[in-house]
């Protein structure tokens, strides 16, 4: 006698041999050799560098509004596939959510942020050279930060207790 087991609803989702390959073929990093964590913002090296599923294979394979989010249906597509560095790929584990969207996202994201911290470096390294920056000129601005910071925490807990 043999036995028919049921078909699935849906598809199994299974992790490839050859993912770690070809996304580092598809995506070579900065010089050949640097990557840039979506969850983080880290800097880190090929060597250290993970290779993470965005949509996790455990979520795509629990949960039908995951496989909705699973680029043509393929966990192991490039597109489905990010750099990260250890501990975010430690913490993100199985889960979805804000790692989904930094996944997608991210990259993009701390690549502006580096990018403005850059050019504020070299405009301030700049300035600095050619003497248009003096020494101490954002003391001002810091001390007016300082204040209204303080003071707004001070009103803040003085509301809270009912000091005024």
């Amino acid at each position: 006698m043999r036995f028919i087991l049921p078909m699935s609803k849906h598809p199994r989702y299974e992790r490839s041999d050859d993912y770690r390959y070809r996304f580092i073929k598809a995506h070579p990093g900065a010089f050949g050799k640097f990557y840039l964590c979506p969850y983080c913002g880290r800097i880190m090296l090929r060597k250290t560098m993970q290779v993470d599923h965005i949509v996790s294979i455990n979520l795509a394979n629990k949960h039908r509004a995951y496989r909705i989010l699973v680029p043509n249906g393929d966990i192991n597509s490039i597109h489905n596939l990010t750099a990260s560095c250890p501990k975010c790929n430690n913490r993100k584990s199985d889960s979805g959510g804000g790692w989904i969207f930094l996944g997608r996202f991210g990259t993009i994201l701390f690549l502006c942020v580096w990018t403005l911290l850059l050019a504020f470096m070299l405009w301030f390294m700049l300035g600095a050279m050619t003497g248009r920056i003096e020494r101490g000129f954002l003391l001002p601005y810091v001390a007016a930060l300082r204040n209204s910071l303080l003071k707004g925490s001070a009103d803040a807990i003085a509301s809270i207790f009912k000091f005024t």
